[in-house]
């Protein structure tokens, strides 16, 4: 039987206390708190305790589940601060035995805040407090499989989505290298999250704007954007954030399978970016397309179904996003998808959109965004239920070939309408964090496009389509 007066209960509780106290004041440190990978740590705590003082002794090269995709440099510098942070703060732990001694142990909960922008905003996240003198303890909610509403677009927006908790994962019978694919924790499930749910969209509130960008993107472009009320989240195509996207600007990850329809990180990583305020997930990505996705209309409905309608009520879900192209592609292949997906729950509608500089002009290509958008979209929708009157999202959109130029053109013609637009939810040029499109050719600062796309005022209404 151990006794509170055991040197070796003692011990633990220092290191617990250190380790708890050492946790909030990180998220106080911009030197700690520059990458996902201390997050993750953070996040994985009952782990990092275990695999950090392993890692930098040397005893292991091996990255657990929650980190094996980070840099391991990156992992040594997070697991650094991770450590000394809470070696610092022991005496102070020390010191609160007495009281610790005389009261019940405390309720251990995990800390989180949200990146700060430079502007003195927080990437939003429902589930986070903001960052402030006094950070609050928060105990991080159970993730389980939503209950699907019979008939999702029947409820009313705000309308709660129960959830039926999962035990919590015991603590001591967890190892380094089975993380939870669903993150738990020792506290009660929510028992009320109407005031999270639905979870704001990305761009919601201060601007409507995402950057593209992949692995030719270079660190430092998106940090051009840095503070921008309009430009507030990227995406990539992929779940992995990257190096390529600034600290300041949120993440959207795209669900991606293999020739067997299967994803293996997928539900390692997609907690992990909720938790870091990821608020939307995209579907497949442009399933209608031989050169992308490339899914038959069942496949897609088994890849949704599979990685996305769990977390339907924890964040938005779109739709697979579909070209603009004719025949059985395009909005054809949306209604194929929504026929054949019965149960399925969606919160915005993804869509493509592209024509050639050589088939029209600027004014011309405007026009017909605004009538797809005003028009045709909501021509389907109106025929199915599961996506009649949701908002529409536009993953991609641009007139190839445009010149320099005519991309500010384009945002001329084209910003205050979708930014004034109520059915638009959010949308992403594919200027994108590309030398040519929002980046310079010589790398060095934004185009006309880039720095109207990163400033430029939607105060002023723009008709929509005739």
């Amino acid at each position: 039987m151990y006794s509170f007066t055991n040197p070796l209960v003692l011990l633990t509780l220092s290191v617990v206390l250190s380790g708890v106290q050492g946790r909030a004041v990180r998220h106080r440190s911009q030197v700690c708190y520059e990458d996902n990978e201390l997050r993750a740590l953070e996040r994985f705590s009952m782990y990092a305790d275990e695999f950090c003082p392993t890692f930098l002794a040397g005893k292991t090269s091996h990255l657990p589940h929650y980190v094996k995709h980070f840099d391991k440099k990156k992992v040594s510098s997070a697991c650094s601060c991770y450590e000394k942070t809470a070696t610092s703060l022991a005496p102070a732990a020390t010191a609160a035995l007495s009281t610790v001694l005389s009261s019940a142990p405390p309720a251990i909960t995990a800390v989180f805040a949200s990146p700060t922008s430079s502007i003195g905003g927080a990437v939003p996240s429902a589930s986070m407090p903001s960052v402030s003198t006094g950070i609050p303890a928060y105990t991080a909610p159970l993730m389980t499989a939503p209950v699907v509403h019979p008939n999702p677009t029947a409820a009313a927006p705000n309308t709660v989505v129960s959830n039926t908790p999962a035990p919590a994962q015991s603590a001591s019978t967890a190892t380094i290298d089975s993380a939870p694919s669903f993150y738990t924790s020792e506290g009660p499930a929510p028992t009320d999250n109407g005031n999270k749910y639905p979870p704001q969209p990305p761009g919601a509130g201060p601007g409507k704007r995402g950057l593209c960008y992949d692995g030719k993107t270079q660190a430092g472009w998106s940090a051009l954007f840095n503070g921008s009320q309009y430009a507030t989240y990227g995406s990539n195509w992929d779940i992995l954030r990257g190096g390529q996207l600034d600290a300041s600007l949120a993440y959207v990850p795209t669900i991606k399978v293999d020739a067997s329809l299967n994803n293996n990180d997928w539900n390692d990583t997609v907690p992990v970016l909720i938790e870091g305020g990821t608020k939307a997930l995209f579907g497949s990505n442009e399933p209608d397309n031989a050169g992308q996705a490339n899914l038959k209309v069942a496949d897609a409905v088994t890849v949704h179904k599979k990685y996305l309608q769990p977390y339907y009520g924890t964040v938005q879900l779109g739709t697979p996003a579909v070209t603009n192209g004719g025949g059985s592609t395009g909005l054809a292949y949306l209604e194929a998808f929504v026929k054949a997906c019965t149960g399925c729950s969606f919160n915005f509608v993804n869509v493509h959109h592209y024509l050639q500089r050589s088939d029209m002009d600027v004014a011309q290509y405007a026009q017909a965004l605004k009538d797809y958008i005003d028009k045709d979209i909501p021509a389907v929708q109106a025929k199915h239920p599961s996506i009649a009157g949701l908002p529409i999202f536009i993953g991609e959109w641009w007139l190839w070939d445009a010149s320099e130029t005519e991309g500010g053109d384009l945002m001329d013609a084209l910003l205050p309408y979708l930014d004034n637009n109520p059915k638009v939810l959010g949308y992403q040029a594919f200027g994108g964090l590309w030398e040519g499109k929002f980046i310079n050719s010589a790398g060095t600062g934004l185009t006309p496009a880039g720095q109207k796309y990163n400033t430029m005022s939607a105060a002023a209404p723009a008709a929509t389509g005739s």
